[in-house]
């Protein structure tokens, strides 16, 4: 069936949601018919039920204390976060913090690059591996538009310094957007999708007023 437009003017559309989530049409099930189903094999289905078990590993292994914080910023899932910690955070303003961002991406992919170096793998090899792990991960974390980003620019980055090509992260940004809309014309209309580029976008242009001030590294 149809999928129900809003009945107040101003209020939700619920159809106009699924719309911008490519979903136009709702399945109504009278009864239950299946008996027995079929495994999906699909890479992207086996990443997901990994994620599965990699969050129930870490409920079972992290103390509850940072439990569920943990599992947010690592696998940027919030379903284990207490709701009054969220709230807190929320009042703070800065529940923006417990999702997963560039600077999350950025110190994970160094720490695993740092590691590599460290028990003797040639940077060539360490480069492979990220670019390998990166997808990977990007899936592994729910395909959040903001993950996606960071994980897309900091891979055009590493196959660049790989092939000798010259990009800066501004046209790294710029690459990743024309693909990522491409790819799927309808996330343009996801908040975290603005959110996430205009701010790295900011953040990449003020970068170059801020260093022509800044007499040293600890005035950047």
């Amino acid at each position: 069936k149809e999928p129900a437009s809003a009945s107040n003017q101003h209020a939700f559309d619920y159809k106009h949601y699924l719309y911008r989530q490519q979903i136009h049409w709702q399945l109504q099930v009278e009864q239950f018919p299946f008996k027995q189903f079929t495994e999906n094999n699909r890479f992207t289905t086996i990443l997901k039920n990994i994620r599965k078990e990699m969050v129930d590993q870490l409920v079972a292994f992290v103390p509850d204390e940072i439990e569920g914080v943990f599992i947010a910023l690592v696998l940027g899932e919030r379903f284990y976060i207490e709701e009054e910690l969220t709230k807190v955070y929320e009042k703070l303003g800065v529940v923006h913090l417990l999702a997963i961002s560039g600077l999350h991406v950025t110190l994970l992919f160094g720490m695993i690059y740092f590691v590599c170096i460290r028990v003797g793998i040639v940077k060539e090899w360490a480069t492979n591996f990220l670019l390998i792990l990166l997808p990977v991960y990007a899936i592994l974390t729910g395909l959040a538009p903001s993950v996606v980003r960071a994980c897309a620019m900091l891979f055009v980055l590493l196959l660049a310094q790989k092939t000798k090509w010259k990009i800066d992260g501004l046209l790294s940004l710029c690459v990743v957007f024309i693909f990522y809309v491409f790819l799927q014309p309808y996330v343009i209309c996801n908040i975290g999708f603005q959110l996430s580029f205009l701010i790295t976008a900011c953040i990449i242009l003020s970068s170059s007023i801020i260093s022509r001030y800044a007499h040293s590294p600890f005035h950047s």
